[in-house]
């Protein structure tokens, strides 16, 4: 028998870039839109920064800020993608998000 190609595997960035709504938690990450190659802004623009992956097992990433206070949240995506719940690494606040739409290519 022929061995069977398995199906590509889809990084966590690609997994989570779209725009996202917050079905819980403050208006922190409002219009948040995750592009393609990793760069993230929200709240039209005035927050930005970048996502990295901090475990591929678990679906967790780390939206770190550009601003000065360099805080980080960690999101834990779920299996399908379309949702991700996340924390504060410096506070107690958490959020909830639920994808409103595929992929960006980004600016």
């Amino acid at each position: 028998p022929r061995a069977s190609t398995p199906p590509p595997v889809i990084g966590l960035a690609e997994m989570a870039a779209g725009e996202w709504e917050t079905l819980s938690g403050d208006t922190s990450f409002q219009g948040l839109k995750i592009h393609l190659d990793g760069k993230f802004e929200c709240e039209h623009g005035r927050l930005s920064g970048m996502i990295t992956t901090v475990s591929a097992a678990d679906r967790k990433i780390s939206l770190k800020r550009k601003k000065r206070d360099n805080h980080e949240y960690i999101f834990e995506l779920d299996e399908d993608g379309l949702r991700m719940v996340g924390q504060c690494t410096k506070s107690s606040a958490s959020w909830v998000l639920t994808k409103a739409t595929g992929p960006s290519t980004g600016t």
